[in-house]
């Protein structure tokens, strides 16, 4: 799987164009956040992981939309996705054999 973190010249430039010394090494919407409705469908506990944790999923998502646009000084492409369903991995970065296929 590639790597999706953001290139060093990327996060300085970021960096410099922002407040906040924190470094974010990758871009915006590439978190997942699960709430207690979704880690009660997927059987998740809290107690079962630790911050910096690698987990794997397995998901499904719909393109629900395709953006480009160009500028002068800029050009921009994106896709975005809407997951629609998700297996995770519960045994921690070890992929589990699913026969469920979605």
């Amino acid at each position: 799987m590639p790597s999706i973190k953001r290139s060093t010249k990327k996060q300085e430039s970021l960096r410099a164009c922002t407040v906040s010394e924190a470094k974010e090494e990758y871009g915006y919407g590439t978190r997942i956040t699960l709430e207690k409705e979704e880690l009660k469908k997927l059987s998740i506990k809290l107690d079962d992981f630790d911050v910096k944790d690698t987990v794997v999923f397995k998901i499904s998502a719909k393109i629900i939309a395709i953006k480009s646009s160009d500028s002068m000084h800029d050009s921009s492409e994106s896709i975005e996705f809407q997951i629609t369903d998700m297996y995770l991995n519960p045994h921690k970065g070890k992929l589990l054999n699913s026969k469920k296929e979605y």
